[in-house]
């Protein structure tokens, strides 16, 4: 689902099979923050690597042509990784890369990486999407995770990105999904009601997420019992979360979060409330569900109180409409 997001979201094509029986090469150079070349960084991706020169050039040779993560490793500085697009034209030979700028590691500064809408359920557990939603699928041995055994499946889906966030100090991902075995309660007025095993929060740890937002359009797909699967869910698995709760109070409750001597305060919500239906999306004083975005005052006091403790708001908003520009 795309929508429209505050924070930035980390894009990557999964890897594609060889189109073609040609390889392709590709080349650039590595460079510090005030442009000077570093000499001896390692340049590797897929089974390949090079070496960079006296002028931080490198050069990879006779690669397939498929999609992969290009990383750089060199002692003082901290390694990138790079999502590369190899599946060009047959006219293209050679690709030449923008230069690769590498920092070294500071005691204030942190990484940050922000996944975009993420779930484990539809075709990953029910190929055809035939099941109803007010039941939890039967094993399809053409599902990419198994209803019996999701964890392996699971960490299949995310292995692509493994790398991106383990290079983080601090991984976030919009988790837009119920985390339940319980589907007695589906949103029915809804078009989609989207469900994930509670076993796939295991792929999170597996894939180094250290924090979820909830404060979405689906979490409350399958209200109360949902909501409260998940935080119970997360909590199982160590996964800090906020941005949704069994009420108004507990959905702002933001999440607090010391990293490298700064506290951080992370909170989640959104615009996209189903207004339009019987039941909405959103939190109220007796009704779960998520943060809402057009309660201002609640989030304007949520964040002034972060800013008198001294603590670094992260906003995340979730909304926009689907599928336009």
């Amino acid at each position: 689902m795309f929508k429209s997001y505050l924070v930035l979201s980390f894009f990557f094509l999964y890897a594609s099979p060889v189109i073609s029986a040609s390889t392709i090469d590709v080349s650039g150079a590595v460079l510090d923050g005030q442009g000077v070349a570093i000499e001896g960084v390692k340049v590797s991706l897929n089974d390949r690597f090079s070496i960079t020169d006296a002028q931080g050039m490198f050069f990879i040779q006779a690669l397939e042509r498929k999609n992969g993560l290009m990383t750089t490793m060199h002692e003082g500085y901290k390694s990138e990784i790079l999502p590369l697009n190899l599946l060009t034209a047959e006219t293209t030979s050679h690709l030449q890369l923008d230069p690769i700028i590498l920092s070294k590691p500071s005691v204030n500064s942190v990484r940050f990486v922000f996944g975009g809408d993420t779930s484990f359920g539809r075709r990953y557990i029910d190929p055809r999407e035939v099941t109803p939603r007010d039941q939890v699928p039967i094993d399809d041995p053409e599902a990419l995770i198994l209803v019996s055994d999701p964890i392996p499946g699971s960490q299949a889906v995310g292995q692509y990105l493994k790398p991106v966030f383990q290079n983080a100090d601090w991984s976030v991902l919009n988790l837009e999904t119920p985390l339940t075995r319980n589907p007695s309660t589906p949103h029915r007025e809804k078009a989609f009601a989207f469900l994930t095993l509670p076993e796939s929060a295991d792929a999170l740890n597996w894939l180094g997420i250290d924090y979820v937002s909830l404060g979405n359009n689906h979490l409350y797909d399958y209200l109360n019992i949902g909501v409260q699967d998940t935080r119970d869910t997360l909590d199982f698995f160590g996964i800090a979360h906020s941005g949704a709760g069994l009420d108004s109070d507990q959905a702002f409750l933001p999440y607090h979060q010391e990293i490298k001597s700064t506290q951080y305060s992370f909170l989640s919500m959104t615009s996209v409330t189903g207004s339009e239906h019987l039941i909405n999306y959103v939190a109220a004083e007796n009704k779960g569900g998520a943060a809402d975005l057009r309660d201002h005052e609640t989030l304007s006091a949520a964040i002034r109180q972060d800013l008198r403790n001294h603590q670094v708001p992260i906003v995340q908003l979730h909304g926009g409409k689907e599928y336009t520009f």
